[in-house]
């Protein structure tokens, strides 16, 4: 084995190598911005990132082989290197976080996983379904209001923050009866109230 050998091989090492474990965090911190959730430790973190990549290596195995081989073949054509970077180390790895998690939720839908939140106030509101909604305070009181696509909720590890984009009058016995003019809604934090109860808006009405 001359010179020449000793470097593809050295070359394609470090390629295959990096494939092992690069796509890996690129796909985990897709993985949080798409399911957001407590910050991994490093020994899970760096499980969690070698299985995301052995999942692109096996998907991907094809372009991989052929990177190795463009790259240390000197009479190879070395633009066809990039875009193989792109799809091996960016589009692969952005794409199987976002499949396995659609994948979770359909699996939960039909009872075959288990869903992807651990909080009930999570899977509600990754719906985005509108909704009205009456906040229980720790006093006794009541604040209704109107939870719609302006609105926002915070998920685990930070779950029970809530912003309300509408305010509504309630009567003594909690019925909505017209919206608070001028009100740009409210913000809760999960020690300012009980429980929330939530109503259905299905047609655009109160």
């Amino acid at each position: 084995m001359d010179l020449a050998d000793v470097a593809k091989l050295t070359i394609g090492q470090l390629i295959v190598l990096v494939a092992l474990f690069l796509p890996g965090f690129v796909s985990i911190k897709i993985d949080r911005l798409v399911h957001p959730g407590d910050d991994l430790k490093a020994p899970e973190l760096i499980l969690d990132s070698f299985g995301y990549s052995v999942i692109n290596a096996g998907f991907l195995g094809g372009p991989i082989w052929v990177l190795v081989r463009v790259v240390g073949d000197p009479h190879a054509n070395a633009w066809l290197a990039w875009p193989l970077s792109v799809v091996i180390f960016l589009v692969g790895p952005v794409v199987w976080p976002i499949l396995l998690r659609r994948f979770q939720r359909i699996g939960a839908r039909r009872g075959w996983l288990m869903g992807g939140h651990r909080f009930a106030w999570d899977e509600f509101f990754t719906r985005r379904e509108p909704a009205w909604i009456i906040v229980h305070l720790h006093d006794g009181g009541l604040v209704g209001g109107y939870v719609g696509d302006r609105s926002y909720t915070t998920l685990a590890p930070q779950s029970g923050h809530i912003y309300i984009e509408e305010l509504w009058q309630l009567d003594d016995h909690g019925a909505f009866l017209e919206k608070i003019p001028s009100s740009k809604g409210a913000l809760f934090r999960p020690e300012d109230y009980h429980w929330v109860e939530l109503i259905s808006d299905e047609t655009g009405e109160q």
